[in-house]
Formats: C-alpha cells, structure tokens, sequence
C-alpha cells in the first residue's frame, strides 16, 4: 500500500480496498468513523499543553467521559452477495 499524507490516503484505501473485494466478491455494506469516550481530563490536559498553559492537575474530570470522534479509526463492513 502507497502511502501518503492528509486525505489522499483515503483514496489510496478506497482504490485498493475496491480491487480486493472484485477479487474476492464481497460487497461493501458500511464504512463509518466511531465514536470513542475520551476522558475530560485528557481533553483539558492536551488542551492546556496546546495551549501552553501550566497549573494544577485536574483530577476530578476524570470520571467524566465525552463522546469524541476522533477520525483516527474506520469501521469498514463487507457483506457476501447472495
């Protein structure tokens, strides 16, 4: 597989996941990006180091879980015709 950076990856994916499946003979039924429960401690901590900021720890946003898409997975599902 070639790779590439930013959305052409995407293409490069696409056009060869196509050449597999007319090998094989399997359709594609879903492609999706999920959803993931991202801790809000995490979100804070990466967006005060982003932002260059220095403080206390936040321990309590811990427990608090915030559905997050971060476009760094795929869910592909492929389905025998017939």
């Amino acid at each position: 597989m070639e790779q590439r950076r930013g959305g052409a990856l995407g293409v490069v994916l696409k056009e060869g996941e196509g050449r597999r499946r007319l090998l094989v003979k399997i359709a594609l039924a879903h492609v999706d990006h999920p959803w993931k429960i991202v801790p809000a401690s995490l979100i804070v901590f990466q967006l005060r180091r982003i932002l260059g900021l220095r403080g206390a720890r936040t321990t309590t946003a811990s427990r608090i879980g915030v559905p997050v898409n971060l476009f760094d997975a795929m869910r592909v599902v492929l389905r025998k015709p017939g």
